[in-house]
């Protein structure tokens, strides 16, 4: 379907040969991290893309400039800049300065080792005197030590001997809109870097320690000084190397940012130098050895294994491997940025990639880590009442781009008029409160965030004396039909709202009446509200076109310009090709619309509609959105279009490794990671969650032999294998359940 840039293989990402042109993929594609911090998979000696690193919650505010600004319109603009770097060691041979552009790459290769949560690199180099080296790395990212990062950097002079110079740095240069604090050498041949972005005044500390010997575990002799420069430091090193001798230097690295300050006093040096020091005593033996035991213990109970294909099992690992380490959970400040932690791509924002796609994958695969998400849009409850008073409505208005609360995001078609996130995240909380039985976030946190999602979508409606309620003017998740009358999936999805709030209201009434006072009282909730809520859920227009039997995506979408989809092939994607003009005025999609709505609310509709609906909507969609092809896998997959559905998998899980769309080397696209657990779990074995019940319904694709996952719900862990034969499931941990499997009601112990 397109290129392979790296060839499959179960467990590894592996690039086998020099390839600069490959630099910005490569950084993507081989980056770690832990959930505190993520880095960009550059090379130790360069070249360098945009290699830095990321840290959730520093982040930098800018102003939004318009020719025509309009009331309301946003205007101040927030990302997540990219920080500096601490992976970088540059070695000089003999004299001369590594340069890979220069002299002979004579043997390559790195590798991205899944299973134990590292990147192992070899290259050797031939200079213009025909000297050869090797220079071989290992880089991790501790997932049991969150503010380290260390690297195993080793040169073998193969047929010389002579003096080599390693200079390693804490380099923030290139990176963001920071300025340098300052910088100096600390004990154990260590160094710190402190910068802090220009307005928001937030802080990162780096500090490095460093222990320098020879392979053989002999001590090395070697001179050490300091390089100072605004923004940069690094320790250079000196030493007289023997042939076929490897001089080895082990970098440990203390990372602290200034939302570490909330717990205490401690300075950010003392804290980034103490972590350093622990990890130099401790040995980077120590470090890789709890590294590969921490992955062991995820991959234990969350790994997919596919027999019979091996590039879909290469995709479903990388992209389980990145929804590992791009998302920590623990902190109730940080939401997920659409690049994860891997890129400022999108400006590290957050989206309703989070609510959509995000939550449902981690309800079932680590649901604290969900929980902490609707936490996170809770705490944002009271800049999204502000959002709704400043454009007129009720309840809260959530932002469609955010980082505190406040809305950030341009152009105003999508950050103002895009509003179904404001059903995403009440979505969301159905989700995880539905799959974990957690009524006590649903009693303490959800149902304020439904209740008022439930009154702006009141607000919002208008009364039609033919039509019913409709909303108009929206972009719906198709961004290509922009400012819309009663968008489909939003009519939809906010007449589900009303369902789900109404239900919730009156579950707190009679499980919690205390609660539901407090509740009441607080945001000042009235039964009379109740009425017109029960009114907006009967009399919501949802559009339908008999004639066709399908779901208009909205008011104009079939007097829209017919596309001839064969002829344009060759200009996708079209966001890139088409003038503007020409693409909101003509049929074709962006990503699902209707179809994502009959993915969401899938009993809702019947099998007759949702097969119309996709035969009509999925040729015109060109799937320019990283969010698409999963849910047309998934959909495919319950409609039995067997090979679009495996198409579709194998576009979704590969996507960033093959970069179907382009920009890859902007880092990973985090939602699609989710949905290509999505295409597996939910499309192939077909699971959903009715009624608080677990579905099955699978549908294993013809390549493969059998595949097995496992998943949460409600407080048990479930083992699921899908065979020619059928489907058996087993309860790992917690009690027995009853589920449905193909219909029929089965007992799983």
């Amino acid at each position: 379907m397109f290129k392979q840039h790296f060839q499959p293989s179960g467990w590894s990402i592996v690039e086998d040969r020099f390839s600069p042109e490959m630099a910005g993929l490569g950084e993507t594609a081989f980056a770690v991290g832990n959930g505190y911090m993520g880095v960009r998979g550059g090379h130790d000696e360069g070249p360098v893309h945009s290699s830095g690193m990321h840290v959730p919650c520093v982040w930098e505010n800018g102003t939004i400039n318009y020719e025509w600004a309009r009331v309301n319109f946003p205007r101040r603009s927030q990302y997540v800049p990219q920080g500096p770097t601490w992976v970088h060691v540059y070695p000089t041979l003999g004299g001369e300065a590594f340069d890979p552009a220069k002299g002979n790459i004579v043997a390559f290769r790195r590798e991205l080792d899944m299973r134990a949560g590292v990147v192992r690199k070899s290259v050797t180099w031939q200079d213009s005197r025909g000297r050869q080296t090797r220079l071989d790395s290992v880089r991790l990212v501790s997932m049991d030590r969150l503010h380290v990062g260390a690297v195993c950097y080793e040169v073998t002079p193969l047929n010389w001997g002579g003096a080599v110079v390693l200079e390693s740095t804490l380099d923030g240069r290139a990176h963001g809109p920071f300025v340098h604090v300052g910088g100096a050498a600390t004990a154990g041949e260590g160094c710190w870097l402190h910068v802090a972005t220009t307005v928001t005044k937030q802080e990162i500390l780096l500090a490095a320690r460093h222990a320098v010997t020879l392979g053989d575990g002999g001590k090395a002799k070697f001179k050490s000084s300091m390089v100072i420069e605004s923004k940069y430091v690094a320790r250079r090193f000196e030493a007289t190397v023997d042939r076929g001798q490897t001089l080895r230097l082990e970098k440990f690295v203390g990372v602290c940012s200034s939302r570490d300050l909330d717990s205490d006093d401690t300075g950010l040096l003392q804290r980034a130098a103490s972590h350093a020091a622990r990890a130099t005593n401790d040995g980077f033996d120590t470090l890789l050895a709890e590294q590969t035991a921490a992955w062991a213990n995820y991959w234990r109970d969350s790994d997919i294994e596919i027999e019979g294909d091996a590039a879909g099992q290469q995709g479903i690992r990388f992209c389980l491997f990145n929804l590992h380490w791009n998302y920590g959970g623990t902190d109730e400040r940080v939401n997920i940025g659409a690049k994860g932690l891997c890129d400022c791509g999108y400006g590290g924002l957050y989206f309703w990639d989070t609510e959509t796609y995000m939550v449902p994958y981690l309800t079932f695969a680590a649901p604290e880590k969900a929980r902490n998400l609707i936490v996170n849009r809770y705490n944002m409850l009271a800049a999204a009442r502000a959002k709704a008073r400043a454009n007129g409505y009720e309840g809260a208005m959530y932002p469609f781009v955010t980082l505190d609360g406040d809305e950030c995001g341009t152009p105003w078609e999508l950050a103002l008029l895009e509003q179904h996130i404001n059903a995403a995240i009440p979505y969301a909380v159905a989700t995880y409160v539905n799959a974990t039985g957690d009524e006590t976030l649903l009693r303490d946190k959800g149902a304020e965030i439904v209740l008022e999602q439930a009154r702006f979508w009141a607000s919002r409606v208008v009364l039609n004396k033919t039509k019913g309620y409709v909303i108009n003017a929206v972009t719906g998740p198709d961004e290509y039909a922009m400012v819309v009358n009663n968008n489909c999936y939003t009519n939809r999805m906010a007449q589900w709202v009303m369902h789900y709030a109404l239900g919730t209201a009156s579950w707190m009434k009679k499980k919690h009446p205390a609660a539901y006072k407090v509740l009441a009282k607080k945001n000042g909730l009235k039964d009379a509200e109740f009425v017109k809520w029960r009114d907006v859920e009967r009399r919501m227009y949802i559009p339908f076109d008999k004639k066709l039997g399908i779901h208009p995506q909205d008011d104009a979408f079939l007097f829209m310009d017919p596309v001839d989809m064969k002829a344009i092939e060759k200009d996708r994607p079209l966001l890139h090709r088409w003038p503007w003009e020409r693409l909101i005025r003509s049929q074709v999609l962006k990503q699902p619309d209707v179809v994502l709505m009959e993915y969401l609310l899938n009993d809702q509709f019947d099998a007759k509609t949702k097969l119309a609906d996709y035969k009509f909507y999925e040729p015109k969609t060109i799937h320019d959105s990283s969010l698409s092809p999963c849910i047309h896998s998934i959909m495919a997959a319950e409609l039995g279009l067997a090979k679009k559905a495996f198409d579709y998998y194998q576009m979704t899980a590969r996507l960033d490794l093959d970069d179907y769309n382009g920009n890859a080397n902007a880092g990973i696209h985090i939602a699609c990671h989710a949905g290509s657990w999505m295409c597996i779990v939910n499309g192939f074995g077909g699971m959903r969650v009715k009624n608080g019940k677990l579905h099955f319904d699978p549908h294993l694709p013809k390549a493969w032999k059998r595949v097995k996952f496992a998943l949460n719900f409600q407080g048990r862990l479930i083992a699921a294998e899908l065979t020619r034969k059928g489907l058996a499931l087993t309860v790992k941990q917690g009690q027995p359940l009853d589920v449905l499997v193909g219909g029929k009601k089965v007992r799983v112990t």
